[in-house]
């Protein structure tokens, strides 16, 4: 399996075309993306750190039987699937979105693919934003 490097950068927001006033759009955020997963490919995991953040994953494409599973781990190595509110594991057999929450992110999170066909060719992305403290 040929594993696959997301590709990192920091989104400053818009200076146009986006709520006025609101605080949320004002901060940057962290996008990283994969493109053109097959059932070949593995994807690497990424380091999101122990700061609070919301967390959006958007996955599109082919997925030809496909399964997409986040995980997450505290030290890089040992891996288990996150879970939603209802206590579900976190995947994906269609287009979608995943929208997590600060409780449910681990400092490491990655995706595992299963099940998918030859024609399975999939892109996935990520919105990662720290909760900044105002200070008073």
């Amino acid at each position: 399996m040929a594993a696959k490097d997301a590709t990192v950068t920091l989104v400053a927001p818009p200076a146009t075309n986006r709520i006025p006033n609101a605080a949320v759009t004002a901060d940057p955020y962290w996008q990283a993306f994969w493109e053109n997963i097959t059932n070949a490919d593995t994807a690497t995991a990424l380091y999101i750190g122990l700061v609070a953040v919301d967390f959006n994953m958007h996955v599109i494409g082919t997925f030809d039987s496909a399964t997409v599973a986040l995980e997450g781990s505290v030290d890089g190595t040992n891996f288990t699937a996150i879970v939603d509110g209802a206590g579900d594991a976190v995947a994906l057999t269609a287009a979608g979105t995943v929208k997590l929450g600060p409780s449910q992110v681990m400092p490491y999170m990655r995706m595992t693919f299963s099940g998918g066909g030859g024609s399975q060719d999939i892109d996935i992305y990520w919105a990662v934003r720290p909760h900044i403290q105002n200070k008073v």
